[in-house]
């Protein structure tokens, strides 16, 4: 459990609930409202360590206290903490400070302190707040300030002080890398000096500055070194409050949360779709309508996202032909207009593409996508995001929509957008083409006799505020701060899986000799799915074998593209079979036939050891099967 979830799981029982913060982890308590009003304060972790350590420094002071005594307690604040934002809160905040301190030693030291109420008592132990030191330094490590790279010029003299300021250089190496210029030899004459001198900042200031103690700072500061400070402030935002804490992604996280939110899905889709999030940006889920598809696309985007603009859920029209209900399109009556769609797809396009938002993860879910013809609707999305070129929007003079905000001529393709898009089969609806296919990873859902049977045994109503932070939509969800982790995994296109692919090349073969082999796009894809099945950060300590690999991929990437009459498939579909399985000798007779008779099951099949892929050959079966009863199959089922 990341401190966090530790904080607000006692936030239940505690009259001061407290936080952690999207900026850089700075700790949020709040006061009992005793008084009328509950006011928020903030800490930052450099400061919880500098108690910390002051705690230990002067252990035999603290320890006969740790019962919670107010008077006390505002004594030995004032009297050894040297943090100045941590002096002043022990005088006029004491409890929820001493609350705080306590939640955050118990938390640390899990499960050692569980039953302890931290309202009223503190655990001093100096092996306890070391490893309590440790484990906060390892965390306020994780962000870093940051610039705005690549987004606008950043003034030398706003380089040269965040070089010094923040990054703690010389002034030599300021001197040979900021300013490019030589550096002199005998330690006079430094330009970089000369340009510190001028906002008052000597040598007492360097590396002064962290994302923590900013605001104070500037707040304190005085003449041109206020003016240094505020230029930090302005051309280096996350420095201050858009600084992001980086928790590394874990998906049995989410899996454990979209849980408590009485959602229920079998464990593999939720690592299969993530881990196919994070290979291609672009998701398919198919199968057995009310299977939970749309549910786990929704609960996944709520609970990463930090707010609702960074996700949009569209139900797909059946009269949808072109790509007007995602994009608009140019007034032609009012040449200065741009009707933009009531989606709300284009606004998070265009929110999505700007720079400061590159280490946020943007979707558009697309319910029953089918509906309409894809590649009609969806062309310019299929193509774009193939080549990372613009999305051309209109020529002429700049446009605003109906709301007065100006709407480019064109968006760069955002990097860090994903599209999930949920398929139902039946007489309503339309079949993909290749070209949507290769580009998706396609999940199928299912669910199994036992799963029913599970479902029905503990159906409880669903609770998606289970999924945001204090239960709260506006607070976003519980994990919005391993998004930036998330979108770091995602941009990882090292391939290192060490997995022998020769049953890859036989599937190509075989499909080739119906048409429906696959290119090096869907190769290249294939092996960082496997890579990604077999990444630690995202599927845990607990590796899945390499068969397993192998068959998601099979499932996901091969199969999807296969379709066609009885005399077609008849033919191929063994074949295919045959590599799913050890021992492939007589195939048709021991498995194929006996499934379209069903005198095998697919419980029967999942427990076979003879069969390698199970998830794979289960599917060419029913394929199998639909081929032979009804003439021709596909790989969606109704």
């Amino acid at each position: 459990m990341n401190l966090n979830q530790y904080l607000e799981s006692k936030n239940i029982s505690s009259k001061f609930a407290a936080r952690q913060s999207e900026q850089n982890g700075n700790i949020i308590f709040n006061n009992s409202g005793k008084r009328g009003v509950v006011e928020e304060f903030t800490l930052g972790l450099v400061s919880i360590i500098s108690i910390l350590n002051d705690i230990l420094s002067n252990i035999d002071a603290f320890l006969p206290h740790e019962q919670y005594d107010e008077t006390e307690w505002r004594v030995l604040g004032l009297d050894y903490f040297k943090d100045g934002s941590a002096k002043s809160m022990s005088k006029v905040q004491t409890k929820p400070l001493f609350s705080t301190l306590s939640k955050i030693i118990a938390w640390a030291n899990m499960p050692f302190l569980e039953d302890i109420n931290t309202d009223q008592f503190i655990r001093i132990n100096r092996e306890m707040l070391e490893n309590t030191i440790i484990k906060l330094e390892s965390l306020s490590k994780i962000s870093t300030i940051t610039p705005l790279k690549d987004e606008i010029e950043i003034p030398i003299e706003a380089q040269v002080i965040y070089s010094y300021l923040v990054e703690s250089k010389s002034h030599r190496y300021i001197q040979e890398n900021v300013l490019k210029l030589p550096a002199p030899s005998n330690g006079g004459g430094f330009e970089a000096m000369t340009i510190l001198h001028g906002f008052e900042i000597r040598e007492d200031k360097k590396g002064l500055i962290d994302s923590n103690n900013l605001n104070e700072a500037i707040a304190s500061a005085t003449g041109k070194y206020k003016d240094a400070l505020n230029l930090l402030k302005q051309y280096y935002p996350n420095a201050l409050n858009q600084t992001i804490l980086t928790l590394k992604f874990d998906y049995n996280v989410f899996y454990d949360n979209y849980r408590s939110a009485n959602l229920y899905i079998d464990k593999q889709y939720a690592l299969r779709f993530i881990s196919s999030l994070l290979t291609k940006p672009f998701v398919i889920l198919t199968g057995l309508s009310g299977s939970g598809k749309t549910k786990l696309a929704q609960s996944f985007v709520q609970w990463i996202s930090n707010n609702e603009d960074q996700y949009r859920i569209i139900p797909v029209g059946a009269d949808w032909t072109n790509r007007e209900p995602l994009l608009g399109y140019p007034n032609g009556l009012e040449l200065d207009k741009y009707v933009a769609p009531d989606s709300g797809v284009l606004q998070l396009l265009i929110h999505a593409s700007e720079p400061k938002n590159n280490h946020k993860p943007y979707f558009i879910i697309l319910d029953e996508m089918n509906l309409s013809h894809v590649e009609r609707y969806f062309a310019d999305f299929l193509s774009i995001m193939e080549s990372n070129d613009n999305i051309k929007l209109y020529s002429g003079g700049l446009r605003k929509d109906n709301d007065g905000k100006d709407i480019p001529q064109k968006i760069e393709w955002p990097q860090n957008l994903f599209i999930i898009g949920t398929v139902n089969i039946d007489e309503t609806t339309y079949m993909f083409s290749p070209k949507v296919l290769d580009r998706a990873n396609v999940i199928e859902f299912r669910i199994s006799s036992d799963q029913m049977k599970k479902f029905l045994g503990a159906n409880k109503e669903v609770d998606m505020k289970k999924l945001f932070v204090n239960e709260d939509k506006n607070q976003g969800g519980k994990g919005r701060d391993m998004a930036a982790d998330f979108m770091s995994l995602s941009k990882d296109r090292e391939k290192n899986h060490r997995i022998n692919l020769e049953v890859l090349h036989n599937f190509f073969n075989e499909l080739q000799a119906v048409g429906a082999e696959f290119g090096y796009r869907s190769a290249s894809e294939i092996e960082l799915l496997l890579t990604r099945l077999g990444n630690e950060k995202i599927v845990g300590v607990n590796p899945m074998g390499d068969n397993t690999k192998i068959d998601f991929a099979i499932m996901q990437k091969l199969l999807p593209k296969l379709h066609g009459s009885r005399n077609k498939l008849t033919k191929v579909l063994p074949i295919l079979g045959g590599f799913c399985l050890n021992d492939s000798k007589n195939i048709k007779e021991n498995y194929l036939d006996k499934f379209v008779s069903n005198n095998i099951t697919e419980g029967q099949l999942s427990i076979d050891p003879n069969i390698k892929y199970h998830i794979s050959f289960e599917k060419i079966c029913r394929m199998y099967k639909n081929a032979v009863e009804n003439g021709f199959a596909s790989y969606a089922e109704a």
